[in-house]
């Protein structure tokens, strides 16, 4: 028997459990907070990340940025946020920096499958998980759908990259769109990891390899093609911040970029969805074609 997941369409509910979560961070919790919330809910948020140069950033910034995304989501809809899922694949062209720790695709999805396996075993059955990285589709998209494959249980992948175009963001030709880096920081109240570096100029962005631009249109971007940049800087530049001022300039900027992004998601659209895909396949494609879909043993099919 299914547990019945929040309703949430009813404000007040979800009000009442922001107000009672001491946190909504999985790795924050004790045991026993964890427990009580799967009593009444099963809804978390996966932010994948990875370990790259990123200009004058924390090597960790596209973990922190669908990290923030991940907490914003999570608060408007009872859900748990599992972070610090830091060490996947990069892709190559980094590779040249010395920061960038490199895990292959294949060791990223099957540890990223482990997880989603022992999270829907522990009762979450809704999952969603987040990047704002180009080649993250690699390890994250296999996972979504052998996971289904074998349990019939859909979970979902946002990736943040193809949501600054629903929200009509072009990444691109706005100047300020790299705001959305530091108010993620801000979002997290993180603010001061950012390094500060008055008198430090900004280096112009390296274009060694701009050659490959065209060759990235004709497939998704973190897929078309292996290379490498031929400097490292020519990923997301050089650019530090002066001041303090500058830096919560622009992570006030980041922060309004990051909520007319979540608006476009549509969360609450988003898991109803999800809820009618669930319920279809459970309803009416199990009984009408279980007998021939490939699936493993768990969860049994009530069929």
């Amino acid at each position: 028997m299914r547990k019945k997941a929040c309703d949430l369409t009813k404000k007040e509910d979800i009000k009442m459990n922001n107000e009672d979560m001491r946190t909504r961070f999985y790795l924050k919790m004790t045991n026993g907070e964890i427990e009580e919330y799967l009593d009444r809910n099963d809804l978390v948020y996966i932010p994948v990340g990875n370990v790259e140069n990123h200009g004058d950033f924390p090597v960790d910034v596209e973990q922190t940025v669908p990290e923030a995304f991940a907490l914003k989501l999570a608060e408007a809809t009872d859900g748990l946020v599992l972070g610090n899922l830091s060490f996947f694949y990069t892709g190559n062209a980094t590779l040249t920096s010395r920061a960038s720790i490199n895990v292959s695709v294949m060791d990223g999805a099957a540890y990223l499958e482990k997880i989603a396996t022992s999270l829907l075993n522990q009762g979450f059955r809704r999952q969603i998980y987040l990047s704002l990285h180009a080649p993250a589709v690699l390890t994250i998209g296999p996972v979504i759908t052998q996971i289904f494959e074998d349990t019939k249980i859909p979970i979902m992948y946002i990736d943040l990259v193809d949501v600054l175009k629903v929200a009509k963001i072009d990444m691109y030709s706005d100047p300020k769109v790299m705001n959305i880096f530091y108010g993620a920081y801000k979002v997290l109240n993180r603010l001061e990891e950012l390094p500060i570096r008055p008198g430090v100029p900004s280096r112009p962005l390296p274009m060694t390899t701009d050659f490959v631009n065209r060759l990235r249109t004709l497939a998704h971007m973190g897929a078309a093609v292996g290379f490498y940049f031929t400097d490292p800087d020519e990923h997301a530049g050089f650019d530090p911040l002066q001041s303090e001022d500058e830096r919560d300039q622009r992570a006030s900027e980041g922060v309004e970029y990051i909520d007319k992004m979540i608006e476009a998601i549509d969360i609450e659209d988003v898991l109803a969805r999800i809820k009618k895909i669930d319920d279809m396949t459970q309803n009416i494609v199990l009984p009408k074609h279980g007998k021939w879909l490939p699936r493993k043993k768990y969860p049994d099919p009530n069929y």
